[in-house]
């Protein structure tokens, strides 16, 4: 189902300014979220409310038996506040825009997939099985990562010692070239 903004905000469903200040919403009581991605869905969820039962009951059924597992939700949450935005993350990379310090995030996000899907998976729901069985490996692209970046890349891609020296020879070569330019045999023309 679709709520439109004047529901959403007669329903207090979402955050709203009034007079400046925002109000409390459910929203904002009900999101004790880890992630922004999280936030997004929660959100998402709210003004865009379930119609089937069936799906109503298999989320609730989900939800349910994750809050009485207690003794892995505080591991989890230690997992989940490391991951950054994902999807902002991702977009920042498509169009060209990611930082060093994009990658590093990026990195550090997809490390902690196996932690989570470890994690959940002995919680026995459909919801979350089948969530888990959508779950990427990802260890790939985290090794080719954590191979060429610093362990502290910068900001500015400018400021250049993003790349380990051992990620590539070529790379150690010219680095060895820059560093030392003026010990450099000169050529003979």
């Amino acid at each position: 189902m679709l709520l439109d903004r004047a529901t959403q905000k007669h329903l207090e469903l979402t955050e709203t300014l009034h007079e400046g200040k925002k109000e409390s919403t459910l929203l904002a009581l009900l999101d004790h979220t880890s992630t922004p991605m999280g936030g997004r869905m929660l959100k998402q969820w709210l003004i865009h409310p379930l119609l089937s039962v069936e799906e109503i009951r298999r989320r609730q059924e989900g939800i349910a038996t994750f809050l009485a597992s207690w003794h892995s939700t505080s591991d989890l949450s230690r997992a989940l506040n490391e991951v950054r935005d994902l999807e902002r993350l991702i977009m920042r990379i498509e169009t060209g825009y990611a930082t060093p310090r994009d990658l590093a995030g990026l990195r550090l996000s997809l490390e902690q997939i196996p932690i989570v899907a470890h994690l959940i998976s002995p919680i026995n729901t459909p919801i979350i099985q089948d969530n888990l069985q959508h779950l990427a490996d990802v260890s790939s692209i985290t090794a080719k990562i954590s191979a060429a970046l610093v362990d502290s890349p910068p900001l500015r891609l400018s400021d250049g010692n993003i790349f380990k020296s051992s990620f590539h020879p070529k790379l150690e070569e010219l680095r060895t070239l820059k560093e030392n330019s003026q010990t450099w045999p000169s050529r003979q023309g």
